[in-house]
């Protein structure tokens, strides 16, 4: 993890870490992550013991008494409420596939305002496009995408108000290639910064952000 991180960062580094233990939990891969303890904050020692299994200290090692499954503690982070935001710059809601060759303006318009290359943002567009078409395909045939700028980062996001993700982990781990359902978040992670994700029976927010150079 890395201390100084906000409070959002910090939470997705510890999900990330872990995943990692679901990830790998057909192998017998074997992982050592070492936190220097008179350094890290108690926060983060905190959050290491309810993601890894065992623990090593002063040359021992025993089980973690605090260790969650990762599914578990998955379902922990997302009951966090995604932070508050300003009124989006721009919107745009859609109810078939046809409207999101609108996406391409849309984003561009937000990196055109922030005054990045086109270039800059082709996976970050071809990621908001995987989003959105999932909304449609399996959130209720329709969505809203809303749009931010500023110096640092763009930020998309897309809401539908479907059922919501049926499994603890969808877009957090590879899909099967047996199947391309589940695909469209976990192709957005590759191509962006940060991806946040909250959903339940109201429906799903994905927030996809863009750090600018």
């Amino acid at each position: 993890m890395v201390e100084g991180a906000n409070v959002q960062q910090s939470t997705e580094w510890a999900r990330y870490e872990s995943l990692v233990n679901a990830a790998l939990g057909w192998s017998n891969a074997a992982l050592l992550c070492t936190y220097d303890t008179g350094v890290v904050s108690l926060d983060v020692v905190a959050q290491v013991v309810r993601t890894h299994p065992e623990l090593v200290v002063n040359g021992g090692s025993r089980s973690s008494p605090s260790y969650l499954d990762p599914a578990v503690f998955n379902a922990e982070c997302d009951r966090s409420p995604l932070p508050e935001l300003s009124a989006p710059a721009l919107w745009f809601g859609f109810d078939g596939l046809g409207q999101l060759v609108i996406l391409r303006d849309f984003v561009m318009s937000q990196a055109a305002q922030a005054g990045v290359a086109v270039l800059d943002v082709t996976q970050f567009l071809q990621a908001v496009y995987s989003v959105a078409t999932n909304a449609i395909e399996h959130g209720g045939a329709s969505g809203v995408v809303r749009a931010w700028a500023g110096p640092q980062t763009i930020l998309c996001e897309v809401s539908d108000s479907g059922a919501g993700l049926r499994a603890p982990l969808a877009g957090r781990l590879p899909s099967s290639r047996s199947t391309a359902r589940g695909r469209g978040v976990w192709f957005a992670r590759q191509r962006c910064d940060l991806v946040e994700v909250r959903s339940g029976p109201a429906g799903t927010i994905v927030r996809l952000h863009l750090a600018l150079p």
